[in-house]
C-alpha cells in the first residue's frame, strides 16, 4: 500500500463542477448575454448543459442507483474552496482541474462559436476563481479542436500562466480528434 503522507500525489483528471452561470460572467460578448437572456439557470446545471451544448452527459446517478455520500450534482456548482477539502480528504497534493462541463463537446459539431466562447469563460473564469498554483490547484486548458485559430488563441493565452499546466482534447469516445 502506498503511504500518501510520503508519496506526492497528483490528480490529473479532476472534473471541476463548474455551471454557465459563473463561466458566463467571463464568457465573449455576444454569448454572455444569449447566455443571460435565456434563463437556462433556471433549470439546474443539466438543463444549462443540455440548452447550450445540444447534447447530454446522461444521468450521472444512474437513474437513483448510484448513492454519494454528498453530492450537489447536477443541480448546484461546486464551490472553490471544496477543491482543497476534496484534495485534503483523498491525500491529494495537487490536482488538474478541467470543466465538467465542456465534456459534453467532444460530442459535438457546432457550427457556431458557443464552444469557443465557453471555452474562454471558462479559463477566464477558472484564473480569477479556483486555480491557486500555491495550494497545489491547477488547470487544464480545454483545446476546441474543430477551431485551430480559437486553439491557437488559447494555448497563447495560457502559456505564461502558472496556473494552467497543459492543455487536453475532449474527444467523443473512440474517435480522436487527430485520427487513429
Amino acid at each position: 500500500m502506498i503511504d500518501a503522507a510520503e508519496e506526492r500525489v497528483v490528480d490529473c483528471d479532476w472534473h471541476y463542477q463548474d455551471s454557465f452561470t459563473e463561466v458566463a460572467k467571463y464568457m465573449p460578448e455576444p454569448w454572455r448575454t444569449k447566455y443571460k437572456n435565456s434563463n437556462w439557470e433556471d433549470a439546474g446545471v443539466t438543463q444549462a448543459l443540455s440548452s447550450f451544448f445540444p447534447t447530454s452527459t446522461g444521468d450521472r446517478q444512474n437513474y437513483g442507483k448510484v448513492l454519494r455520500e454528498h453530492s450537489n450534482y447536477p443541480d448546484e456548482p461546486e464551490e472553490p474552496e471544496r477543491v482543497r477539502e476534496g484534495m485534503d480528504f483523498l491525500d491529494v497534493d495537487v490536482s488538474l482541474q478541467i470543466s465538467h462541463l465542456i465534456l459534453a463537446t467532444g460530442g459535438i459539431n457546432a457550427d457556431d462559436e458557443r464552444i469557443q466562447a465557453f471555452t474562454r469563460g471558462y479559463i477566464e473564469y477558472m484564473l480569477a476563481e479556483v486555480l491557486d498554483p500555491d495550494d497545489g490547484v491547477y488547470g487544464l486548458a480545454p483545446v476546441p479542436y474543430g477551431d485551430i485559430d480559437a486553439s491557437l488563441r488559447i494555448l497563447d493565452r495560457v502559456e505564461d500562466e502558472e496556473a494552467f499546466v497543459g492543455a487536453c482534447f475532449v474527444t467523443a469516445g473512440a474517435s480522436p480528434p487527430l485520427g487513429n
